[in-house]
């Protein structure tokens, strides 16, 4: 079969492990959302997240940036069933929400960066993102003060690299700006102390947790292929 990410058929099929297991109710629920505008029911999020879990650590040839069909009904899912008070998930990374689920996310995929440029691109076994997604998404006040720790060796390990000392400066002012939307000030910063992390997401807010990460993903990415642009510009320039 074709693949379309945005059908409804494999905007459905984001929330099993196979296609043989979608039940039909599924994509009837999609088509009601799409020619009556309804939500799509709040319950399709845990099979969605449950999915994305599953594929994060037990598949290691997925890959989250292309993930389309799971992000677009995950954000369909949320937009739809939002509350007044929660924040509306845009198209594009919102670097100036304080939703505390979705700046989370967003610093867990800035910790997945900084511990793989640490180890150049080289790291061998499994990534923060792979090990700590599940806790982080859902009980993030139990893991990030552990991960804020580790993160700042990391950061040390860049300093130190032949290849990439100084991109430690970029990343530490990036998490510090998602550390202050979570409430740490310059004076926390400067002693080292962590904010108070949300003790508990609930389903909603582990989907904004999931939207973080894979828009802030998204927005590194872009950035770094714009950079690797202009900087083979300039060399091809310079050889002329």
């Amino acid at each position: 079969m074709e693949f379309h990410p945005l059908s409804i058929y494999w905007l459905a099929c984001t929330t099993v492990r196979e296609t043989k297991d979608l039940l039909p109710d599924v994509p009837a629920e999609l088509y009601r959302a799409a020619l009556e505008g309804n939500a799509p029911p709040i319950s399709l999020l845990t099979p969605i997240l449950n999915q994305l879990h599953s594929k994060l650590v037990g598949d290691e040839n997925y890959q989250m940036l292309y993930d389309q069909s799971r992000f677009a009904l995950l954000k369909l899912t949320l937009n739809r069933n939002r509350k007044k008070t929660t924040m509306e998930i845009k198209p594009e990374l919102t670097a100036d929400t304080d939703d505390p689920a979705y700046n989370c996310g967003r610093l867990l995929s800035v910790f997945n960066e900084t511990q793989k440029k640490a180890h150049e691109y080289g790291l061998k076994g499994a990534t923060v993102s792979e090990k700590y997604f599940g806790t982080a998404s859902t009980s993030p006040a139990y893991v990030f003060p552990y991960l804020v720790k580790l993160n700042r060796h990391h950061l040390q390990k860049i300093g130190k690299s032949a290849k990439y000392a100084g991109g430690e400066r970029f990343l530490e002012e990036a998490i510090f700006s998602i550390l202050a939307r979570l409430g740490q000030t310059e004076e926390m910063r400067r002693n080292k102390i962590p904010p108070a992390f949300p003790r508990t997401l609930d389903l909603q807010a582990q989907g904004r947790f999931a939207i973080g990460f894979y828009q802030q993903m998204a927005s590194d990415a872009a950035a770094r292929q714009a950079n690797r642009k202009i900087n083979d510009q300039a060399t091809e320039s310079e050889t002329k």
